[in-house]
This record gives structure tokens, C-alpha cells and sequence, in this order.
């Protein structure tokens, strides 16, 4: 059974990259209409001109992530994070994400593809957690280190 498994997730990873790189451009627009619906949700130094690239690398980290065992989705959620967006926008890119799939994908592999979906996303979040916990310690220590240079 386990083997049996094992193929069906090679099956439904190789459906994944054919899907996302056949329909490339229908995703990355898929997230660029995302980012611009969430722009005033992200913090303020994400710049709509940006909107654009963080679509294109989107749709490139998720086939990096399947076409490269080594690939980090936790560093690009800390990239994400880096770039500006909010955790609203970030959610809702995993959610276009699992639609955009499972719209044009055969039932017997639907559970196949939301385990690996969901291995990118969360570890997407994962990472954008970790950028998001070094934002706050970056943000405290210039607190700290104002009040000390007001204090002297």
C-alpha cells in the first residue's frame, strides 16, 4: 500500500509541474490580481510595482519546491515577508494557489496534490512566521537602543 502511495505522489508531483508550467502565466496573474486586492493588508514597503515580480517568483518557488528536493519554502516565506506582505496576503496566495490545482486536475489525485500543496504552504508560513518574529526582535532592539541613546 505504502508503495502504491508512494507512485500516486510521484504521479500527482509530475500532474503539478505539467499544470504550473503549462498555465505559468494564468497562475502568476492569479496572484497578481491577489496581491493587488491585499496591497493596503501588506505593510507599507511593499510597493505596487513589485506586485508583478513577487507573482512571477511565486509561481517559480512552488515548481522550484517540486522540481528540487533542496529547495527552501521556508525561505521564501521569510522572502515574503521581507518583501512587505501581510499574513492575509500570504494565506491568500496558498489559497489561489490550491484552486488554481485543483480546478483543472483529476479526482484520483486530489488528495495526493493537497499533501503537497500543503507542504509547500506550510512551510511558506513557517517561514514567514520566522521573518515576521525577526521583525519584532529588530523592531524591539531599535526601540531599546532609541530610549537608551534618549536616556543618556
Amino acid at each position: 500500500m505504502g508503495n502504491t502511495d508512494s507512485v500516486q505522489r510521484g504521479q500527482a508531483r509530475d500532474l503539478l509541474i505539467k499544470q504550473i508550467t503549462s498555465h505559468r502565466d494564468d497562475l502568476a496573474n492569479r496572484y497578481q490580481q491577489v496581491l493587488r486586492d491585499n496591497l493596503f493588508s501588506n505593510r507599507a514597503d511593499l510597493r505596487p510595482s513589485m506586485i508583478k515580480q513577487i507573482a512571477s517568483d511565486e509561481t517559480e518557488a512552488i515548481l522550484n519546491f517540486l522540481n528540487q528536493p533542496e529547495f527552501s519554502n521556508m525561505d521564501r516565506g521569510v522572502q515574503l515577508h521581507k518583501a512587505g506582505l501581510g499574513e492575509r496576503t500570504v494565506l491568500r496566495l496558498g489559497q489561489t494557489t490550491r484552486q488554481f490545482l485543483l480546478a483543472n486536475l483529476e479526482q484520483d489525485h486530489i488528495p495526493f496534490i493537497l499533501e503537497i500543496v500543503d507542504e509547500y504552504e506550510e512551510g511558506v508560513v513557517q517561514g514567514f512566521i520566522k521573518g515576521l518574529e525577526e521583525y519584532h526582535l529588530g523592531e524591539i532592539e531599535r526601540t531599546r537602543n532609541a530610549l537608551q541613546r534618549g536616556v543618556n
